[in-house]
């Protein structure tokens, strides 16, 4: 599995902690942009494991403001 889908799988809509930010999911052009902020910014090794799909939440989350889909 690639790198990319690995993250979709989570944040991405259908996904095990989906984000969105105004009802909308980040599209494949901010999920590829918050990996390569990643990777750049990264200061550890880059292993295209869970610690590293974490790190890209975070890109997503801080610079993108996306927030976890919250069902009632």
């Amino acid at each position: 599995m690639k790198f990319l889908d690995y993250v979709k799988s989570f944040y991405d809509k259908g996904g095990v902690y989906p984000l969105t930010k105004n009802g909308k999911y980040p599209s494949l052009k901010v999920f590829r942009d918050a990996i390569k902020i990643y990777k750049t910014e990264s200061k550890i090794p880059f292993d295209n494991d869970s610690l590293d799909r974490e790190g890209v939440r975070l890109v997503l989350e801080e610079m993108f403001n996306y927030k976890e889909q919250v069902n009632a």
